[in-house]
Order: C-alpha cells, then structure tokens, then sequence
C-alpha cells in the first residue's frame, strides 16, 4: 500500500502517469495534484485532482509519501521569463522537498539540461532558461540527496515526448500538416537527426522504477530515449507516407534553434533494464498507430 504522489498531472505527462497509476493501484493511496482541469483529462483526475500551487500554497498538509513522481514544471518554448521558469522548475522542486518526507522521488527532467558538443559526453551545459532552470532543480536534489541518504532520487531526462494531447512539437507540427496537405517548413537543415519518445515508453520506464528496489546509490541519472535518433527529413518522408500526404518539404533560409544532431546516451539506462531500445522511427510509427 504506497501512498503516492504525482505532481503535475494536470500536464500531458502528468496526467498519463496519474492515470496509469490509478489504472494499477487503489485511488485512496494516490494523491495528485496540478492546476486547471482540461476537457481531455479522465473522470479519476477529475475526481482526485487537488488544486494546489507549488509555488504560493501551504505544502505541509500534503503529508508524507513512499513515492513521489514530480511532474510540474512549466516546460521549455522559450516564451516565458527566466524568473518563471526559475520559479515554476527550480524553486517548486526545491519547496516541496523541503516539505515532504519521501522514500523515492522520480524527477521528470529534460535533455535540454545538455548542449550540442556535451551532449555526447553526457554533460549537462544548458543553453537556454528552461534547461538551465531544470538542471538547478536537478542540482538542488543531488544537494538535497548528499543530506538525506535514506531517500532515494531519481532523474529522468528525456527528450521530446510524444503522445495525445503532448505539447505542440515537430512531430506534432509535420503530423498536423500533413493532414492538411500543406507544405512542412523546416529551419536550415533537414538532415539534422532528432530524437523523439512515445509516452507509453517514459509510463514502462516509471513503472519499473517504481517498482525497483536496488540502484547503485541514492541519487541516480538516466538519460530516457530513442535508442536511434532520425533525420528531420527521414521523419517527414515516415509521416507523410503514413498519412498519405501530398505535403511537400518548405527548407526556410533561418538558423535552426538547434543546430545540431541529437545523439544520446542512453546506455546506462540500458543496461540498468529500464528502458526497452526502441529506435525514435518505431516510437513515431507506435504514435500514429
């Protein structure tokens, strides 16, 4: 009987998470917590949702968890202030491990916490506020982790994830288009290779590591994605072949915001037998499907 807490499922991870956990285990023992209801979220979140602000309400009542898997965050279009994103990724994660007693934490992070040329070497150098502010959040539970060596943290970076209901991506962005038979647009090059992940694989990830019992110490970080990236062009041809599309390839004459190739490591999440390889193509064929 884990008493669980998700945060952030109002959000489109959130929110996949928060459902498959009621899915699996008894609504009394799961607490969730987010902000708006939207018109696609399931009668459970719903009817369990407590409304809370990370950043202004009392967390204390919230009580004390086995697990807590910490979704909230404001998430990464570069449209909002640093002070934001501060606020909303850095600042919440360090209030509620403040507050909370827990015995697990699973931290959903990002691969923007990496750069270009770091990238490969798996070396978090973040280039904008949302990968800065998430790489502190990250850093404030390692500091928080050194203290408190019964607690287990876990971070999980990933890439962009796709799904129902995800925030609008490239992914998302070529799909929709191509229903439309309008041209795609694409920055500078299309041969840079891009690394996408369907949810059902991050929910097979968060379940094993919920269930895990044994990790190397007690603040650990995997890198959660595709095990092969694909070329923007490559992604284009799957999608538009798919649906069968008349949409042609628009190259615009502007720098891409990302200027290079991803490439990730995922090899520590392989062989610690919590993520599956499948290659981004599969994990973009199983998101049409």
């Amino acid at each position: 009987n884990n008493k669980i807490l998700i945060t952030g499922a109002t959000g489109f991870v959130g929110s996949y998470i928060a459902d498959k956990f009621f899915e699996k285990f008894n609504s009394k023992h799961i607490t969730i917590i987010g902000r708006n209801i939207k018109s696609w979220h399931s009668t459970s979140i719903n009817n369990n949702l407590i409304c809370i602000d990370l950043l202004k309400d009392d967390l204390t009542k919230l009580g004390n968890f086995d697990c807590v898997i910490h979704c909230a965050g404001l998430h990464g279009d570069n449209t909002k202030s640093w002070e934001d994103y501060y606020n909303y990724n850095a600042l919440i994660t360090k209030r509620l491990i403040e507050v909370i007693n827990f015995s697990k934490l699973i931290y959903i992070s990002t691969c923007s916490v990496f750069s270009n040329v770091k990238l490969l070497k798996n070396i978090p150098d973040p280039s904008n506020s949302y990968g800065l502010s998430k790489f502190i959040a990250e850093k404030l539970l390692k500091f928080y982790s050194n203290k408190n060596k019964k607690s287990k943290i876990i971070v999980l970076r990933f890439p962009t994830i796709i799904g129902n209901n995800s925030k609008i991506n490239l992914v998302d962005y070529i799909y929709n288009q191509s229903l439309l038979n309008q041209d795609i647009e694409i920055f500078g090059n299309s041969h840079l290779k891009r690394n996408f992940i369907y949810i059902n694989l991050v929910l097979n990830t968060i379940l094993k590591l919920f269930y895990k019992k044994k990790f190397d110490s007690n603040y650990e970080e995997f890198n959660i994605a595709s095990s092969r990236s694909m070329s923007i062009q490559n992604i284009i041809a799957l999608i538009t072949s798919k649906t069968y599309s008349k949409s042609k390839i628009k190259i615009l004459l502007k720098e891409p915001t990302y200027n290079f190739d991803t490439k990730i490591d995922i090899s520590k999440s392989l062989k610690s037998n919590i993520l599956s390889p499948i290659t981004t193509k599969l994990n973009i064929i199983n998101f049409l499907n």
